[in-house]
């Protein structure tokens, strides 16, 4: 197989300070650079199989007219942005290193998976393929520093990146584990290891015959970052966390979250036409400072909520969600947060993807990026 890809954008990383009100946003605006070409070749037989592969990656990292361009939203306003004052381009600037790399990447791979099909899992009465066995990654990739990029600096440096993912069938229930590290050691006088992002997630569905239409979906996940020198941060709130704050309260540079939701299907109104499923969920989590903007040690904050699960037509894959989620341990003025999400957001339809740890993540190369999504959930 080979890669090829090459992407351009102008967009805005959006810190969040955390106050629900006055400042709560800081928006900063940087242009992102991707080339990519790469190639690798597949050994074995399926359920056993060996990846090696090889290629050249540039990126780009530019922030051109900071801190000019830095602003603010008040309430949440972000029609109505002012520049931002001294005092907060002094919090981001840490996070604004503009740079090129050029690199040469190896990448190998094992995957030692098969697929067993599940009904009920994230959809409420659709069929999915699930992935059960080992699969592991490593990519390291050498800069090559004669190809710079004018006036953005290039540095010398190795990225490294591991991955690892398993999972197994006790009985009817399944049990997952992924974990992702990644970083940059920069080489030379001013060797140290820069830009490092690691993930771990243990996962699993519940579901026993004394008890027809629930499945018990429990989740520990554990993020964080470390010497951001590109713009990063996480939150304790939101659809992917603790569902019962904000999306932006509490930011932090690390975060642990424990789930636990039971779905509940049910046969009626229409069983023919759609599907109807209940879900009952608590959520628990904390966040730690490190180095990121705004950063906060909360304490442990939780949730309980409940909602409507719907699918349409009937024994679909998707999943539209209305939600309901009360907090616990917030301040003042917490109150409960409703949503509408068109998709499951928890299980292995997202396809373990953690969006704010996405959005900082620079080098998007590895072996598993050679696996589409429709390999991956059939």
């Amino acid at each position: 197989a080979w890669r090829q890809s090459i992407r351009h954008r102008e967009q805005v990383f959006s810190y969040s300070t955390g106050a629900p009100r006055g400042v709560t946003h800081t928006l900063l605006p940087f242009q992102e650079d991707w080339a990519e070409l790469s190639a690798a070749a597949r050994f074995g037989r399926p359920g056993r199989l060996t990846l090696l592969g090889f290629g050249l990656t540039r990126e780009k990292l530019d922030f051109r007219s900071f801190p000019g361009d830095l602003e603010i939203a008040v309430d949440d306003g972000f029609g109505e942005t002012v520049p931002a004052p001294d005092e907060v381009r002094a919090l981001v600037a840490p996070q604004i290193r503009p740079y090129v790399a050029t690199r040469f990447n190896l990448m190998v791979g094992q995957r030692n998976l098969r697929f067993e099909r599940a009904t009920g899992l994230d959809p409420l009465n659709g069929v999915q393929d699930v992935w059960l066995g080992t699969e592991v990654g490593l990519t390291l990739g050498r800069t090559l520093p004669a190809l710079g990029a004018g006036t953005v600096p290039a540095p010398d440096d190795v990225f490294a990146r591991f991955r690892l993912f398993t999972g197994h069938d006790p009985g009817s229930s399944y049990v997952f584990f992924t974990a992702a590290l990644e970083g940059r050691r920069l080489l030379g006088d001013d060797a140290a290891w820069r830009d490092v992002i690691g993930e771990a997630d243990l996962f699993g569905y519940l579901r026993s015959p004394r008890f027809p239409g629930h499945t018990v979906f429990w989740r520990a996940s554990a993020s964080g970052g470390w010497r951001s020198s590109t713009p990063f941060q996480l939150t304790l709130g939101g659809r992917e966390a603790v569902r019962g704050f904000r999306e932006e309260a509490s930011p932090g540079a690390r975060r642990i979250l424990f789930t636990v939701e039971d779905r509940i299907y049910f046969r009626w109104p229409a069983p023919e036409v759609l599907d109807l499923g209940l879900s009952l969920f608590a959520d628990a989590g904390r966040v730690w400072a490190g180095d990121v903007p705004w950063g906060t040690n909360s304490k442990w904050k939780g949730s309980l909520g409940f909602g409507i699960r719907l699918g349409f037509p009937t024994r679909t894959r998707t999943v539209g969600r209305i939600d309901l989620a009360f907090p616990l341990g917030g301040g003042p003025g917490e109150g409960p947060i409703f949503r509408i999400t068109m998709y499951e957001l928890l299980g292995i339809t997202s396809n373990l993807v953690d969006g704010q740890l996405q959005r900082s993540r620079r080098s998007r190369i590895g072996p598993d990026f050679f696996v589409t999504d429709r390999q991956r959930i059939r």
